[in-house]
């Protein structure tokens, strides 16, 4: 898509947006630190079969579309 923009010169609209682009990706990098914390600490309650594994799992998951979006 971004070759097709700037076949037809649109993509200098979106160069106004550049300095957000590493904003956006320095965030997406710490949510998805704590996304792996999360899923890390959740390993061992998912062994015992503890409800609170299931729930760090989710909020990781959570966190990763997050990022998904981000970036």
């Amino acid at each position: 898509m971004p070759t097709i923009l700037s076949i037809f010169g649109i993509g200098t609209l979106l160069s106004y947006s550049a300095p957000f682009s590493a904003l956006f990706l320095l965030i997406g990098a710490l949510i998805a630190i704590v996304s792996f914390i999360l899923q890390v600490k959740a390993i061992k309650p998912l062994f015992a079969r503890a409800k609170i594994g299931w729930r760090n799992i989710f909020y990781a998951l959570l966190l990763n579309f997050v990022v998904a979006v981000l970036t």
